[in-house]
This record gives C-alpha cells, sequence and structure tokens, in this order.
C-alpha cells in the first residue's frame, strides 16, 4: 500500500512491517523542493480562483482573487508491507509510522485538510533518532494484534485526530480537537465511570504520568480548569471565560495538553520512552529513545 507525504530516503524493517520508498522518491522530493508551498514545517495547500456574482463583477476591480483549497492531495513517497493483518492494519501502521516522525501521513487516495506537516516532529515535538522508528513499528504492530476490533478503531480514531487535528488555525480548533482525543483514550483505558472533571488526573493515575496543574481539581471546587474550558466551548461559545475569540488561557495549554495526550497514547500503546514521564511543560523538542 502505497502512502505519503515523508522526506525519508532508506528503507525500515520492523517486526512484521516494512516501508521502502517508491521508485521515483527523489524525483518527488526535488518537485517538492522546486514547487512546495511551505511554512515554518507546513505544507500550505494550493490556492484555486474564486467566482463572482454578476454584480461583483461589475461594481469590483479585483477579479483575480484567490483561495487555499480545504482539501488536497500529496504525493506518494513509499510502499508499506505488513506481514499480517491485511488493509486494516496497514491503513493503521501508515498512521503509526506518522505518529512516530510527529507528521500525519495518509494512504494514497486520501486527502489532507487545512495544511499538512512536512517536519519531522512537527506535530509531536519529538524527533525519531537512531532505531527509534522501527522500534516503534514493532511496539504498535505487536500492540495492534492484541486490541479488539472497536479498540482498534478507537485508538485509530484517536491518534488520526491528535495528528490532523493540529491543522487548524485556531487554538479554541486545537483544543476542541485534543478533548475529543482524551475522551477517546479514556474510553478504551479500562478506567470506570467518571465526571469529565476528574478523567485527566485519573488518566494520569492509570498511565503513571505527572498530571499537570491544568488536571488538579481545586479544595472547594468540583471540576478542573480543562473540564471548565471544555464545558465552556461546547454548552456555552465561550472559551477561557469570554464569547470564542477573545480569549485564550494563561498557560500553554496548547502545548501542554498535546503533550499529555502524546503521553497517553504512548502510554496505553507501551511504548518504551522516558518522554512518557516527563512534565508536559518540559522543553518541547525531544527524542524519543525507544528501548
Amino acid at each position: 500500500m502505497k502512502l505519503g507525504f515523508l522526506i525519508c530516503d532508506h528503507e525500515l524493517i520492523a517486526t512484521g512491517v516494512k516501508v521502502t520508498p517508491v521508485d521515483d522518491y527523489h524525483a518527488l522530493i526535488a518537485e517538492f523542493h522546486k514547487k512546495g508551498r511551505v511554512s515554518r514545517g507546513w505544507i500550505l495547500p494550493p490556492v484555486k480562483r474564486v467566482t463572482h456574482s454578476k454584480h461583483e463583477r461589475v461594481v469590483f476591480k479585483n477579479t483575480e482573487a484567490l483561495e487555499n483549497s480545504h482539501i488536497f492531495a500529496m504525493p506518494s513517497t513509499h510502499d508499506i508491507e505488513v506481514d499480517s493483518g491485511g488493509e486494516d492494519k496497514s491503513k493503521f501502521m501508515i498512521l503509526a509510522l506518522g505518529f512516530l516522525y510527529g507528521l500525519y501521513l495518509a494512504p494514497a487516495g486520501f486527502h489532507y485538510m487545512y495544511r499538512v506537516a512536512y517536519e519531522p516532529g512537527k506535530l509531536t515535538g519529538i524527533k525519531p533518532v537512531r532505531m527509534d522508528v522501527e522500534k516503534g513499528l514493532s511496539y504498535i504492530s505487536e500492540k495492534y494484534d492484541q486490541l479488539s476490533t472497536s479498540e482498534r478503531g478507537q485508538l485509530y480514531a484517536a491518534i488520526y485526530w491528535f495528528l490532523a487535528g493540529q491543522s487548524a488555525s485556531n487554538v479554541w480548533e486545537r483544543f476542541d480537537s485534543q478533548y475529543k482525543v482524551l475522551d477517546g483514550i479514556y474510553k478504551i483505558s479500562g478506567i470506570g465511570r467518571c465526571t469529565h472533571a476528574k478523567r485527566p488526573s485519573e488518566l494520569a493515575l492509570a498511565y503513571g504520568l505527572n498530571p499537570p496543574s491544568w488536571a488538579a481539581i481545586p479544595v472547594h471546587s468540583n471540576t478542573c480548569k480543562l473540564a471548565s474550558l471544555r464545558n465552556e466551548l461546547v454548552h456555552e461559545a465561550k472559551f477561557h471565560r469570554k464569547p470564542i475569540g477573545y480569549s485564550n488561557p494563561g498557560e500553554n495549554i496548547d502545548i501542554e495538553f498535546r503533550a499529555f495526550n502524546l503521553k497517553l497514547i504512548c502510554a496505553f500503546i507501551g511504548l518504551q520512552t522516558p518522554y512518557i514521564t516527563a512534565s508536559v511543560s518540559s522543553e518541547w523538542i525531544s527524542t524519543w529513545d525507544m528501548a
């Protein structure tokens, strides 16, 4: 199964998984370097001409207006082979490959929304070194084989939205995406029923993570800051006590929430990396150092 878009010119071999560059890989990368629309690690969508009403064509002088495409395709740079599991597992391992590189990778024929990261580590803050990707693929392949069909589907959804949800431009949209990821991991965690206010701290306890400050429930309160932000956004069209777009949280929750979810995903899968126990407020750029 073909996949893209990944800048990696060597073969990757893990337990039951093999990833190889396509025959015209170097030509594709050369074309990307020649014509790619990029900014700070992101590939920007192609632009297209917009249409105008009859009135606009008469009144307005500028009829050359352009807008970004909402969805777009990228060329396939690699092939993936799995020893078992067929097409479903191939698609899952494509997502896993992207996760380990800190990118959203998709099977051929899939489309991207808004923008897509190309710089390794862009979506995770983690750049793989040495054999990190091969070891990570082996762990994830083994975990996939252990899960039920419904658990596989939920883990796929959580990883996919953790990565793809970061393409959004606004912080409240990214927050909403990451909250869905948190709920997705909670669903398959095996933790008993609990309120939204308790879920972050219960997940941290279950997986041995250092709970962030915004997951704590203060004395004389029945909710944590994360749940409060979520409830306002979902039910009141507000974010950080103001109408959406008028205020952002004081803490760097945009990065810290992603870091917390990343640790949850890693812990659920069983990846052997010291990153799991690092603080969510620690330096953003890190390495897996996979055991």
